[in-house]
């Protein structure tokens, strides 16, 4: 019966050493894609957004796509723009509402601009547009 329990044991730590490794290689991988995603938006990014008196940025367009944590804006120009978002974005829809690919939004962001660039993006917060 010991035997069993060691198996069991030695399989239970196994898996979950297995298991663990895997989302380890996961986010790091999707780590990276979203690097590579943000550097090839960064210049775009310059030319579209509004700044506002307070140091913000503002960008209106139609959401192409949202995840936990990320976010592809299509701007009135026709760019793809894409944020990565952090836990404490504000995501606001409206009430009884939730946020869907297609509908109007506007994000709220800061960062460095250096040049024609803007840099060290933070994502404030997210918000549908009325209609």
């Amino acid at each position: 019966m010991k035997k069993y329990i060691v198996l069991f044991v030695l399989c239970s730590f196994l898996l979950s050493c297995i298991t663990g490794c895997a989302d380890v290689a996961e986010s790091w991988s999707e780590i990276e894609s979203g690097k590579e995603k943000e550097s090839s938006f960064k210049e775009q990014m310059a030319v579209t957004a509004t700044p506002l008196e307070e140091g913000y940025y503002v960008i209106e367009g139609t959401l192409d796509e949202i995840s936990k944590n990320e976010l592809i804006l299509q701007a009135e120009d026709g760019q793809a723009i894409y944020f990565k978002l952090a836990p404490e974005t504000i995501i606001y829809a409206g009430e009884n509402k939730e946020l869907s690919e297609g509908q109007n939004i506007k994000v709220v962001f800061d960062g460095k601009q250096s040049g024609e660039e803007i840099a060290d993006i933070s994502v404030i917060a997210v918000t549908l547009l009325e209609e």
